[in-house]
C-alpha cells in the first residue's frame, strides 16, 4: 500500500514538470495549442516505443464492437481540460483556477468512490472522510498561502463574469478524475494499460493538429522550434504518458479520491520544490514554513480519507 501511494504522488508530480516544459515551449512558438502538439507528439512516441518493447499491439477480438464509446473519450478530455485550463488562466489567474480545478478533482473523486461509479471500488463518504477532506482543504489553504494573500491585503474580487466561469473550473478538475477511471475501464477492455494510454493521447494529437492548423499562425512556428540544449522541454509529453498510465493503473486499487488527492499532494509538493531551488527556468521563491505545514495536513487528511 505504501508503494502505491508512492507512486501516486509521484505521477503527480510529473504534472508541474510537463507544464513547465509546455510553458517553455508556448513561449517559443506563441501558441499554447502547438505546444500542445509537440507535447503529444513526444508522449505518442513513447507510447509507440513502449508498445514495440512489450510486443502488445494486439487489440482484442470484436474489442470495438463490444466496448462502449465512451470509453474511448479519454483523448477528448485531455483537449478540453487544456483548453478550459487556457481560459481560466486569462480570465482567473494562476491561483483561482488551480484551486478550482482541484476543487472539481476531490469531489468527484468522492462522488465515484461512494456510488461505486465507473468499476471504482466503493468507499462510502463518513466521518472519516469527512475529516479527511477537511484537512486536504486546510492544507491547500496553507499551501496557497491564502491567509497571508487576505491579510497583506491581496483579497480575491468576486466579479460576476468571473463567478461564471467556476463551474467551468469544477467541470475540468472533474473531467480530469473522470478521465482516469475511464481509461482504468478501457485498459481492462484493451487488457494493456500501454495501449490504452496510446489511444488517448494519438487521439488529443489529431485534435490538436487540427487546432493549431485552423488557428493562427497555424503548423509554420513548428518549424522555427529551438531546443538550445534544454532538452527538458520537450519532456512534457512523456511525463503525460506517465500520469495516464498510472492513474489508470492505480484508480482500481485505491478508489478515485484517494488517487486524486495523492496526485494534488505530488503536484503541490513538486511545485513547491520546482520553485524553492528555481529549478526548470522557474524564478526562485523560498518555500516558507505554513506550506510545509500544509503539505503534512494534506498527508493527515489522506491518512483520514483512506486509511482509517
Amino acid at each position: 500500500m505504501f508503494l502505491l501511494f508512492c507512486l501516486a504522488i509521484l505521477n503527480g508530480a510529473a504534472t508541474p514538470i510537463q507544464t513547465a516544459a509546455n510553458n517553455k515551449l508556448r513561449f517559443q512558438l506563441g501558441s499554447p495549442f502547438l505546444a500542445s502538439l509537440i507535447n503529444c507528439s513526444v508522449g505518442v512516441s513513447c507510447l509507440i516505443l513502449a508498445n514495440l518493447i512489450t510486443g502488445n499491439f494486439c487489440l482484442p477480438q470484436d474489442v470495438f464492437s463490444t466496448t462502449p464509446l465512451w470509453t474511448w473519450s479519454g483523448g477528448l478530455m485531455g483537449v478540453f481540460i487544456l483548453v478550459i485550463a487556457i481560459v481560466l488562466m486569462n480570465h482567473l489567474g494562476g491561483l483561482k483556477t488551480v484551486l478550482i480545478t482541484m476543487t472539481g478533482m476531490i469531489l468527484t473523486g468522492i462522488i465515484l468512490d461512494h456510488f461505486a461509479l465507473l468499476n471504482v471500488p466503493h468507499h462510502p463518504f463518513d466521518l472519516n472522510r469527512a475529516i479527511g477532506l477537511c484537512c486536504v482543504i486546510l492544507g491547500i489553504t496553507l499551501v496557497f498561502k491564502l491567509p497571508q494573500l487576505i491579510k497583506s491585503g491581496q483579497k480575491f474580487n468576486f466579479k460576476l463574469s468571473e463567478i461564471c466561469l467556476y463551474p467551468l473550473g469544477l467541470f475540468s478538475g472533474s473531467l480530469m478524475t473522470l478521465q482516469s477511471a475511464i481509461n482504468a475501464i478501457l485498459s481492462v477492455k484493451l487488457n494493456s494499460l500501454i495501449l490504452t494510454a496510446l489511444f488517448c493521447m494519438s487521439l488529443s494529437l489529431v485534435l490538436f493538429f487540427c487546432i493549431g492548423f485552423c488557428t493562427k499562425p497555424g503548423l509554420k512556428p513548428l518549424l522555427q522550434l529551438k531546443v538550445k540544449g534544454q532538452y527538458w522541454i520537450l519532456c512534457g509529453g512523456a511525463c503525460g504518458a506517465f500520469f495516464i498510465l498510472g492513474n489508470a493503473f492505480l484508480i482500481p486499487l485505491l478508489g478515485a479520491s484517494a488517487v486524486s488527492i495523492l496526485c494534488i499532494t505530488g503536484q503541490l509538493s513538486c511545485g513547491l520544490i520546482i520553485d524553492h531551488f528555481g529549478l526548470l527556468s522557474a524564478k526562485q521563491r523560498r518555500a516558507q514554513f505554513s506550506q510545509i505545514l500544509g503539505l503534512t495536513i494534506i498527508l493527515l487528511g489522506i491518512i483520514f480519507i483512506r486509511l482509517l
